[in-house]
């Protein structure tokens, strides 16, 4: 009981007030398959923290860089601080509703349990795909500020 972090009981009044203290969350149902669509989820949800997370780090090192490396070309600031602001409250609020509404997949439940303990949610495999990315949209960023 000490290791895990899902408590799952089949009935709630079976279970011990001892035992609900030591979980950070406790599923009671005495039915399986409402166990295996919140086990479905909360993978989606994961899931879905780790792309939106994903985003966020590639528009924001995208707008910094752009920020940062368009003085040093001889070329004004791409973006002022009221358009960095701007664009950053429009991808994160947009970001996070279309992750935030996508639904779980088949592929969700196929995917091992995550050792949620030890592993970040940011992987390594997250952050080489984040730079080359973030270069993209640094040059986008940086050809729509040439051109208008």
């Amino acid at each position: 009981m000490e290791v895990a972090n899902v408590g799952l009981f089949m009935g709630i009044n079976q279970c011990t007030e001892v035992a609900k203290e030591s979980y950070d969350i406790i599923i009671s149902s005495n039915n399986f398959a409402s166990i295996f669509y919140a086990l479905r989820w909360g993978r989606c949800v994961y899931s879905n923290v780790q792309k939106f997370a994903q985003f966020l780090l590639m528009a924001s090192i995208a707008a910094l860089l752009a920020n940062c490396l368009g003085p040093l070309s001889a070329q004004e600031l791409p973006l002022t601080a009221v358009q960095l602001l701007w664009v950053s409250l429009v991808t994160d609020a947009l970001g996070s509703l279309a992750f935030a509404t996508e639904k779980p997949t088949k592929q969700d439940k196929k995917k091992p349990p995550v050792p949620c303990k030890t592993e970040p949610v940011v992987t390594n495999i997250m952050l080489r795909n984040i730079l080359p990315q973030a270069l993209r949209y640094k040059h986008f960023i940086s050809e729509c500020s040439l051109d208008g």
